[in-house]
């Protein structure tokens, strides 16, 4: 009988000092499309020849600190025109097929209830990679695009779907 109550005591014991569980980490990710130099105005239609960078909005909605890291290999954009997906350029698809995790360009720092933002160019990731020292611009069409944060912990987080357009004349809406 001591015996069992001596277990019972340490069960006791150890279950009220264990330590905490890990919490899995929870982000918002929003995104946006932009024009050079215009990061506040969002913009759904894009001129052929102009750079579409995206704004990503990202929001800890945990109560712990996440580091979260920054560049195009944690920032995984997926893109699709008029309905068929766009291939990301061969040199990225290769890296990211032998290296999922990919290169770290910095780290952003979010606290609880935080958000910051990172900006990409979609070039970085679609091909055709150059042509005369220039990126070529996309093609014209109708453009939906998505977004997949990776942290280093395999968590990944989508974002909203966006859809813009690249023509030849534009009037936003």
């Amino acid at each position: 009988m001591k015996i069992i109550a001596v277990i019972l005591f340490l069960n006791l014991l150890f279950a009220s000092t264990a330590l905490p569980q890990e919490t899995t980490p929870q982000i918002r990710v929003e995104i946006s499309t932009f024009k050079d130099n215009d990061e506040l105005t969002s913009s759904n239609c894009f001129k052929s020849g102009e750079r579409v960078n995206v704004k990503i909005t990202m929001t800890n909605l945990s109560d712990q600190k996440i580091g979260v890291p920054k560049g195009i290999d944690f920032s995984r954009p997926t893109l699709f025109r008029n309905g068929e997906l766009v291939s990301y350029r061969k040199y990225i698809a290769a890296k990211w097929e032998k290296y999922p995790g990919g290169g770290v360009m910095g780290i952003l720092s979010l606290n609880p209830n935080e958000t910051k933002t990172e900006v990409i160019e979609l070039g970085d990731a679609y091909e055709p990679i150059k042509v005369n020292d220039t990126y070529k611009p996309l093609e014209i069409g109708e453009y939906q695009l998505s977004l997949e944060k990776r942290l280093f912990k395999d968590n990944n987080f989508a974002s909203n779907t966006v859809i813009f357009k690249v023509s030849c004349v534009c009037s936003e809406q």
